[in-house]
């Protein structure tokens, strides 16, 4: 594809996978921004993609060195999968099924998980600044030592998820989740009265 068609390519899924009542976040912005100004490379998903992700990390993040433009993996089904250490930058997960995944020390900094489910993952130490979490299911999860700096998390849920020590977050990001009494926050952030007991 040529950097225009790349482009054009990753606004319609943006805009297709955005309700019309919706805001469009910044970061996604900024992700179609930088496929058409960095000269990047899209890959449409297919089986062949997911098998690379499926073979492990090592197998992947070789992929990911000679195609680092930005990846289409919209609801791929990857339940239990060991992907520690994987570069999953600027990747494209919408609505996929990563329940239980071990996502530890895994780079997902400018990624799209819009409506993701990542329940009972394992985020331990994940780079997951610039990332759009909106509506995607973190609930039980462990995010102890993630970096999630100016991660967008829109009515994301938090509900039992463990933030403890989790880098960046902000008072602003904490309103807009969701959680209850089982979140565990760091201790510099309150409790939002709106989360459920």
């Amino acid at each position: 594809w040529g950097v225009s068609a790349a482009y054009n390519a990753v606004i319609c899924l943006a805009i297709s996978c955005l309700d019309s009542n919706l805001e469009f976040p910044h970061n996604l912005m900024t992700a179609l921004r930088s496929t058409q100004h960095q000269n990047m490379t899209v890959l449409v998903s297919g089986k062949d993609i997911v098998s690379i992700l499926e073979s492990g990390a090592d197998n992947w993040n070789e992929f990911r060195r000679q195609h680092p433009g930005g990846v289409m993996l919209n609801g791929t089904s990857m339940a239990d999968a060991q992907l520690a250490h994987a570069d999953l930058n600027r990747v494209f997960l919408l609505d996929a099924d990563l329940r239980r995944a071990n996502l530890s020390w895994a780079s997902l900094e400018g990624a799209i998980l819009r409506k993701t489910n990542l329940r009972d993952s394992d985020l331990r130490h994940a780079r997951i600044d610039g990332a759009d979490l909106f509506r995607a299911d973190l609930s039980n999860a462990d995010l102890r030592d993630a970096s999630l700096a100016s991660t967008f998390l829109k009515r994301t849920d938090f509900r039992g998820a463990d933030l403890s020590t989790a880098l960046g977050l902000t008072e602003k990001q904490i309103v807009e989740a969701v959680g209850d009494q089982h979140t565990r926050l760091p201790e510099n952030l309150a409790r939002p009265a709106s989360w459920t007991t």
